[in-house]
């Protein structure tokens, strides 16, 4: 139990905005966010002074320092200056407390179900106490702590993990299929575009791209069932979560797509003019309606930490996923890396940095189970027994003359210095 309380703790901590106004825990004296930060911190701490830093925390150091220059620059606004002051403490906190605290495969498998357990409360929310998201009938649900996007990418995270969980036959079907559809149905009751297609996108990498697959034939028949499931709970949604994802598919992208693909356009053209960057929170300069972030967390690292650094910062975060992909070779790695898509594809359509603290943490459980991979690989190389020498460097073999004629005492000298096969001298 020791070692699922750092797990439980950090993924608490990661989505505590999604349920930290619900019930008592609104009225508690202190913010749970920061309750929960200062706990994980104080895990961090003790694991720095008792333990050794795993080599998935330097880099995990090494890509937030590539958005430090950007911070000097922030901008003067109030916006500005609490996203310089998020990004590193609480962002980098949610990053950098699985790679500390994992310390082998089973640490991994413990964030990747606490990460499914916190998100499960989430969607327990939105099924048992729906709250509509606008005052008019058939309005997307969201809950008490959370608005659609945030609802909808619990519900995805959730599906994710119970469909590759049934795929690689690591959870118990009665427990995994009904958690599995719930999610999927609250997925489209929250009318969420983004993480719905990120899902999709997630499960069909965590199946078939992966080091190791699993039954080709099983995957295709849970990604049936997925589809089957996206179809019933489309029929079930509220009319305009319908009508949102029926306006992407023809096309339709008056309102917030529209909102955004302008919101990038704006983005790439600060690109252009500021190639060195804008600092962080300079985008809500060039914004317009009132936004403040492009919603593309790709486009936000290039405007505001500049073409160099926030080119880095992607590679960084590239190179992150390839280091994650080697553990894709088992549930528990497949899943990982499944997930990770699955909150990378989000990040391309909503938020900023700081509102995609999940993706962060995601990415500190990936990388280090990449690197644990790595290392135990090697270490398994280390341990093969050494292969049997080669005929070239055995000792030439020397016939055994044939017996000739002679005296009894030439028949006894012969056989004492020619040994049979198999026998040693007395």
């Amino acid at each position: 139990m020791a070692r699922w309380l750092p797990a439980l703790l950090t993924a608490a901590f990661v989505l505590s905005g999604s349920f930290k106004e619900v019930g008592a825990l609104a009225s508690l004296p202190v913010d749970v966010t920061l309750l929960l930060a200062v706990a994980v911190a104080g895990l961090v701490v003790w694991e720095v002074i008792v333990g050794r830093i795993p080599p998935a925390v330097h880099l995990v150091v090494l890509g937030f320092l590539l958005l430090l220059p950007a911070a000097f620059f922030t901008a003067p606004t109030p916006y500005g200056e609490d996203k310089a002051v998020r990004l590193f403490t609480l962002t980098l906190l949610s990053m950098l407390a699985p790679a500390l605290l994992i310390r082998d495969r089973a640490d991994v498998r413990r964030h990747l179900i606490a990460l499914a357990v916190v998100a499960g409360v989430v969607v327990g929310g939105g099924l048992f106490n729906p709250r509509l998201s606008s005052n008019y009938t058939g309005a997307p649900i969201t809950t008490e702590s959370v608005d659609t996007i945030g609802l909808g990418t619990a519900a995805a995270v959730v599906v994710v993990i119970m469909t590759m969980a049934l795929i690689w036959k690591a959870w118990p079907l009665l427990l995994a299929l009904p958690i599995g559809a719930a999610s999927v149905y609250v997925l489209l009751q929250s009318g969420s575009r983004g993480p719905l297609f990120s899902a999709i996108i997630a499960i069909v990498v965590g199946t078939f791209l992966v080091r190791r697959r699993p039954s080709v034939r099983r995957g295709l028949v849970f990604l049936g069932l997925v589809a089957v499931g996206v179809l019933v709970s489309f029929s079930l949604a509220p009319e305009y979560s319908r009508g949102r994802i029926l306006n992407f598919f023809e096309g339709n992208n008056a309102g917030s797509v529209d909102n955004r693909v302008r919101l990038i356009e704006v983005a790439l053209d600060q690109v252009t003019r500021h190639p060195f960057g804008i600092g962080l929170g300079g985008f809500e300069g060039a914004a317009f309606g009132g936004y403040f972030y492009p919603h593309d967390l790709p486009v936000e690292v290039l405007a505001e930490a500049g073409v160099i650094l926030g080119g880095a910062f992607l590679c960084w975060i590239g190179y992150c996923m390839v280091r994650a992909h080697r553990a894709t070779v088992d549930f528990t790695g497949g899943a990982t890396f499944a997930v990770l898509v699955c909150v990378l594809g989000k990040s391309l359509v909503s938020g900023d940095l700081n509102d995609n603290r999940l993706t962060f943490y995601v990415l500190g459980i990936a990388l280090a189970a990449g690197l644990l991979y790595s290392r135990s690989a090697v270490d398994s190389a280390d341990q093969t027994p050494e292969a049997a020498p080669s005929e070239l460097s055995k000792p030439p073999r020397v016939p055994i003359p044939a017996p000739t004629a002679g005296t009894p005492s030439d028949y006894a000298r012969q056989s004492w210095e020619t040994p049979i096969i198999g026998q040693g001298r007395m």
